[in-house]
């Protein structure tokens, strides 16, 4: 059986961590490749009402940023996230960099900030690269 791989992820209290990939692959390409998976749906504040308020699938949203390094290392676990989770929640994500209507809106004053979504609703919010708690909202509302 393969080892499966490990991220270290420093946690926004300088707090380190590892993150465990479950299928223990993500291939070089997906590493490389901003997001590669199809699953992951990148959003702007004109369509954030209609991909996640009026959804009728929950949806969890990575409020991001390209220069965050903690938003950088829980992309690749996001992605499989995705692929694991496809037709039964929807990961999505927002740069807070372009698109600063949204982020206000949801009180979003640190990134990486996930909101998980359900029947328009927020639900949960997670501040920090917690891969941990990332699975267990996503395992709860799938």
């Amino acid at each position: 059986m393969a080892h499966p791989l490990q991220y270290r992820v420093l946690h926004s209290l300088n707090r380190e961590f590892k993150i465990d990939c479950p299928n223990g692959q993500i291939n070089k390409t997906n590493k490389e490749k901003k997001m590669a998976t199809q699953n992951v749906k990148y959003l702007s504040d004109a369509d954030f009402n209609e991909n996640v308020i009026k959804s009728d699938k929950p949806v969890l949203v990575d409020f991001y940023a390209d220069w965050c390094g903690p938003c950088k290392m829980i992309g690749p676990y996001l992605e499989e996230l995705a692929d694991e989770f496809a037709g039964k929640v929807t990961i999505a994500k927002i740069n807070v960099d372009q698109n600063n209507v949204t982020p206000s809106q949801f009180g979003v004053r640190g990134i990486p900030t996930m909101i998980l979504f359900e029947n328009g609703q927020q639900k949960e919010v997670i501040v920090g690269a917690d891969p941990g708690r990332v699975r267990e909202v996503v395992v709860q509302a799938a």
